[in-house]
């Protein structure tokens, strides 16, 4: 029995496979929500692209259909995808982003799958659920609570997120820059300061060395580029302030200046940083 929807790979799902990854998420979502560790759920679906490089492995699917698994592209990271967007990407000839209907876990578990992708070991999905078992008791406690360990923080970290980046507005932040509603001087830690072992000041040591007539003899200036505004909550910005991120705040709203692209937040070493910090 197929599931209707407006995307095709939501689609292509079966209903066991649908109500299993929603499930998952569920529960998962409800042991963060305590603290707690997070459950090592079996594979559910994979994606593939039929005409090159892109793999995806989830376990979990949010009630807005962000799917949470191994993104395999150029290198193997536990992360999060939307099913909307992979669904719109269009490779050679025209050809989508397919599910694979024959594919089952066997009792691959998402940490252990990762952890046999990111050391370029040959999967074969057809090993017995004994073989899968004893193979996972010989690897060592410890590998196994740093892979857990980062799924964890992944799943915190986009909760974290969720709660305290509101929405992405470069567009009216730029614009009141240029219309002169919003003043530059508006902008903590615009600059960054390094000591003469090129490590950054921050905090504490930067109000020392500022207090000292010979700051500028000894410290060096960086000008920081910001490639993005995103609107944040106000308790977020004093976590952003203590670590040096540049942000904006006046009677308008509160803003983070984001001085890294590409990435997806929650992959950003300072929210993670805030994360563990928060653990």
């Amino acid at each position: 029995m197929q599931i209707k929807s407006t995307y095709k790979l939501l689609n292509s799902l079966t209903k066991e496979q649908l109500e299993t990854l929603r499930k998952n998420y569920e529960t998962n979502d409800a042991l963060i929500q305590n603290d707690q560790n997070t459950i090592d759920f079996e594979v559910v679906v994979k994606f593939f692209n039929p005409t090159g490089i892109g793999t995806w492995y989830l376990t979990e699917l949010s009630p807005n259909n962000i799917g949470f698994g191994i993104c395999h592209l150029q290198e193997v990271e536990l992360g999060y995808v939307c099913l909307e967007e992979l669904a719109s990407l269009k490779e050679t000839c025209g050809l989508e982003i397919e599910n694979d209907c024959w594919f089952s876990a066997q009792g691959h578990t998402i940490s252990d799958l990762y952890k046999r992708l990111k050391s370029s070991e040959s999967i074969d999905f057809s090993e017995s659920t004994e073989t899968l078992h004893s193979t996972r008791t010989l690897a060592s406690p410890l590998q196994s609570l740093n892979r857990i360990t980062q799924n964890d923080l992944l799943r915190k970290a986009q909760s974290f997120v969720d709660k305290n980046i509101l929405s992405l507005q470069d567009q009216l932040v730029n614009t009141c820059f240029v219309k002169g509603v919003f003043d530059i001087e508006e902008i903590v830690n615009l600059f960054a300061y390094y000591d003469q072992d090129d490590e950054r000041l921050l905090g504490k040591d930067l109000k020392d060395a500022m207090n000292k007539d010979n700051f500028y003899d000894n410290c060096r200036e960086e000008t920081r580029e910001i490639f993005n505004w995103y609107l944040i909550t106000d308790w977020l910005s004093q976590k952003f302030i203590e670590k040096g991120e540049p942000v904006l705040k006046n009677e308008y709203g509160i803003w983070w200046g984001r001085t890294c692209t590409g990435q997806a937040l929650v992959h950003d070493s300072v929210i993670q940083d805030i994360v563990q910090d928060l653990s």
